[in-house]
């Protein structure tokens, strides 16, 4: 049994393993004392929260313990760098819109328009959740699951701007 008190773990009627170098291992039941744990009682009963509940630099400080504390970080890490390039994704797609707005196309006018954003919209929602998906798998690294999307439809938002006539 281990109890905090007094700003430690104590232990009463526990066991203790010792693995020595050569591979031995040595059992000592009923230890009692100070037990070698450094996390206090605070960040051991701490609720976990979603990365999606965490800011940006409350994500990256929990990425660092779960690192220190040898914990795989993939997931997170991939969420994280998410933050960032979801904010980009209006540009991307303001840039990408507006050749669609200059082009006059006589066929299907209004109608063909919206049709088409709500594809491409959709096609990019798309894009960037199986990047996302790749990068919580560990398919791709955690950096370029979370922009993959974005340089897809980025560079195709670039070439589709510089084929404008006006």
């Amino acid at each position: 049994m281990v109890v905090w008190k007094e700003g430690a773990w104590i232990t009463r009627e526990g066991t203790e393993w010792t693995f020595s170098e050569s591979g031995e291992i040595r059992e000592e039941r009923s230890f009692q004392g100070t037990f070698p744990l450094e996390e206090p009682l605070e960040e051991i009963i701490k609720v976990e929260k979603p990365s999606k509940a965490m800011g940006y630099k409350e994500l990256r400080k929990y990425i660092r313990i779960l690192k220190k504390d040898g914990y795989p970080t993939t997931a997170y890490e991939v969420d994280l760098h998410a933050k960032i390039s979801y904010t980009v994704i209006n540009l991307i797609m303001v840039l990408l819109g507006i050749p669609f707005a200059l082009h006059t196309n006589r066929k299907g006018g209004l109608a063909f328009s919206i049709g088409i954003s709500l594809v491409v919209g959709f096609l990019y929602w798309l894009a960037f959740s199986v990047g996302l998906s790749c990068g919580h798998g560990g398919l791709v690294s955690p950096l370029l699951a979370a922009w993959i999307a974005n340089l897809l439809f980025g560079t195709t938002a670039g070439y589709r701007l510089a084929k404008v006539r006006f």
